[in-house]
């Protein structure tokens, strides 16, 4: 059954990047370490990883999104996806695509040190919008499962959100939390979902609760009309609530 499901999976591409740093001393006029550069390596994420673990178990999976238009870039995006899946992808002529660069220190396992990440947060224009709601009345009808990888960078609109909303036969969301939407990319921005995933923080921060037991903040969120929640607590595992059992 999930294999004959047509499943269109909405979110941003995020180019996740990751330089090898060797730390080689305390600058003389400064309390700041000096690091050589080494190695740098890049691997295509957001929701290009999710569609392709889709695609492994269903043979009709579209991938909605947003692209630059740099040609080479574009390739190398192209070229990390299951070859079987659909390209719905929009380009904006002022949208960057994001990456994420973490300098990693490899002398004693993998310690991440910093992070710096580029990204334009004001590039949507009201046409691209636009192009995209055009594809989703058209096409929404004809998927059975919308899963939405909502990093939070802009793609998803709260015009894209009531039309998911309302013409989406089952609906899917992981609404993340990261350090450049925290606060402001919430779960609680999507009114209804057929299927909800998101993690202990992202939940607390949902109903600003910090310390309140966690069951009680799950059933808060589902009152939102969510169908199946499904809270993830990392090596504890996952609370989910099905017909009020847990």
């Amino acid at each position: 059954k999930i294999k004959k499901s047509k499943i269109l999976v909405i979110g941003e591409i995020i180019i996740d990047s990751y330089t090898q740093v060797f730390p080689k001393g305390k600058t003389m006029k400064e309390n700041m370490v000096n690091h050589l550069v080494g190695t740098k390596k890049n691997y295509v994420g957001g929701a290009v990883p999710t569609a392709n673990l889709l695609s492994n178990v269903s043979d009709r999976v579209t991938l909605l999104s947003l692209v630059s238009k740099n040609n080479s870039e574009n390739k190398n995006i192209k070229s990390k996806l299951n070859k079987k899946i659909i390209q719905a992808f929009y380009a904006d002529k002022n949208y960057i695509t994001i990456e994420k660069n973490r300098f990693i220190e490899k002398n004693y396992g993998m310690k991440k040190l910093f992070q710096i990440s580029k990204i334009n947060e004001n590039f949507y224009s009201i046409n691209t919008e636009k192009n995209i709601i055009n594809y989703l009345n058209k096409n929404l009808k004809s998927f059975d499962v919308v899963v939405v990888a909502d990093f939070g960078h802009g793609l998803i609109t709260n015009k894209i959100i009531n039309l998911l909303e309302k013409k989406a036969k089952y609906l899917c969301v992981n609404c993340q939390s990261n350090s450049l939407n925290f606060g402001f990319n919430l779960i609680t921005k999507y009114n209804k979902a057929n299927y909800v995933c998101i993690d202990e923080n992202e939940a607390r921060l949902a109903v600003n609760e910090k310390k309140l037991d966690l069951k009680l903040v799950h059933k808060k969120i589902s009152k939102k009309n969510i169908k199946n929640l499904v809270i993830t607590l990392g090596s504890k595992g996952a609370l989910y609530l099905k017909d009020n059992k847990y």
